[in-house]
C-alpha cells in the first residue's frame, strides 16, 4: 500500500505523537493528504499543539474545515448559477428559434392567400376606378367639376334627371317648333286665375312605341 503523505511526514516521530495525529485526522474528518499537515509538521506547530493546546488545535481545524466547506459553497452556489444562466439562455434560445419557425409557417400558410386576395382587391378596386367612366364613355381630359358641376351631374343620375332626359330625346325635333304649332291647338293654359299667352307647348310623354 503507498504511504500517504501523513505517513512520511510522520516517518521518525514517536508513536504517542503518531497516534495523537491520526487520532486527530479520525475526528476532524481531514484526508491524510491535506496540505495543512505539511504546514503543521514542518513548522512544529502540530507537535506543540498536540502536547499544549490540544482545544486551540480542534478549534483550529473546525475554522479550517468551515472556510473550505464555505469555499465549497460558493463555488458549488456560483456553478449552480452559471448552469441556471446556461439553461435559461439555452430555453430562450429553443423558444425564439420555436417561435420563428411557427412564424415562418404561419406566414407561408397565409401567404398565398393573402396573395391571392390582394390581387382581387387591387383589380377590384382598378375595375370600380376604371369599368365605369369607360363604358359610360371615359373622362373628360383637361376639365375640373366645380361643386355646382358635381350637384348637377348628381340630379342628371337620379330618377328626375332621367326623367328629364327622356323628354328631351322624346321631343328633340318638335321642341323648336311646338312653341308656333300651339298657337292653331285650342288648347289654354291657366295657373290658378291667369291664362298663359306663350311660353308652353305639348310634349310626348311617352316613348313612341307607347303613343299609338
Amino acid at each position: 500500500m503507498k504511504p500517504s503523505l501523513l505517513d512520511k511526514l510522520l516517518d521518525g516521530r514517536d508513536e504517542v505523537f503518531k497516534r495523537k495525529v491520526l487520532h486527530l485526522v479520525s475526528q476532524t474528518g481531514y484526508s491524510e493528504n491535506d496540505p495543512l499537515f505539511v504546514i503543521l509538521i514542518v513548522t512544529g506547530t502540530l507537535q506543540t499543539l498536540l502536547n499544549d493546546k490540544p482545544a486551540e488545535l480542534e478549534q483550529m481545524f473546525d475554522r479550517w474545515f468551515g472556510s473550505v466547506t464555505k469555499s465549497l459553497d460558493l463555488v458549488e452556489q456560483e456553478i449552480v448559477e452559471r448552469q441556471k444562466t446556461a439553461i435559461a439562455e439555452a430555453a430562450g434560445d429553443l423558444i425564439k428559434k420555436a417561435e420563428r419557425q411557427e412564424a415562418s409557417r404561419f406566414f407561408k400558410s397565409i401567404l398565398p392567400g393573402a396573395i391571392a386576395s390582394s390581387v382581387l382587391v387591387v383589380v377590384g378596386f382598378v375595375a370600380g376606378i376604371t369599368v365605369p367612366p369607360v363604358m359610360q364613355g371615359g373622362y373628360v381630359a383637361g376639365e375640373r367639376l366645380t361643386a355646382e358641376d358635381v350637384e348637377v351631374l348628381r340630379w342628371a343620375k337620379s330618377n328626375d334627371g332621367f326623367y328629364a332626359r327622356q323628354l328631351l330625346e322624346w321631343n328633340a325635333d318638335y321642341l323648336k317648333v311646338c312653341e308656333r304649332d300651339i298657337v292653331n291647338i285650342p288648347v289654354k293654359l291657366k295657373m290658378g286665375t291667369q291664362e298663359a299667352k306663350r311660353g308652353f307647348c305639348l310634349l310626348y310623354t311617352k316613348p313612341p312605341e307607347e303613343r299609338f
